[in-house]
């Protein structure tokens, strides 16, 4: 049996919750009409915590705004730094096109001076960002967590596999029971 890791990501769709604009006077209002005495009673604590949290789900899908977003897609998010050298990018872009249209010795001449000149902007932009964030680290932390966390290499969650067949495997079940048998079949005492 053969599995393959190296699938395809998919770009998965995210519900973010706007609590900023959220109607807590509404909330308050639905919480305060339930009989909780009545919907809790004979109930064990996790059964309540259960119907609590049921409830209180069911209120924010109704009283609090939301955006999708999706995840898995590298073109949406650009870098913060990047508007001030944008044009140069382009330029460079369009340059490069033109040597690969032409061929031509003076036209790669052209390109390599635009490509170090524009990686030289990069890193200077760069500097100037990660400087203006460090200087205003005590009076934004957000945006200081904000930029060491983008720059973290974490993934969570585990990737899609192909089993034997090539059928993708997506959920986590079938893929905890995709290694189950793969291991067991395996692995011998």
């Amino acid at each position: 049996m053969v599995y393959n890791c190296y699938v395809r990501k998919h770009h998965t769709r995210v519900k973010k919750f706007l609590y900023n604009k959220a109607d807590y006077e509404n909330i308050r209002t639905s919480l305060a009409a339930e009989d909780w005495d009545h919907i809790l009673s004979g109930k064990s604590v996790e059964d309540q915590w259960t119907v609590f949290s049921d409830i209180l789900t069911e209120l924010v899908y109704k009283y609090v705004p939301c955006r999708n977003l999706t995840h898995g897609n590298s073109h949406c998010k650009k870098p913060a730094w990047i508007n001030k050298v944008i044009t140069k990018i382009k330029r460079k872009k369009a340059v490069f096109e033109h040597y690969k249209q032409t061929r031509e010795g003076k036209d790669y001449l052209e390109y390599a001076k635009m490509r170090n000149a524009v990686k030289a902007e990069i890193r200077r932009a760069i500097r100037e960002y990660e400087r203006e964030v460090a200087k205003q680290a005590n009076r934004n932390p957000k945006a200081f967590f904000r930029y060491v966390n983008g720059k973290l290499k974490i993934q969570s969650g585990f990737p899609n596999l192909k089993d034997v067949t090539g059928k993708e495997i997506c959920s986590d079940l079938e893929k905890a029971q995709a290694f189950y048998t793969f291991f067991s079949s395996v692995f011998t005492r």
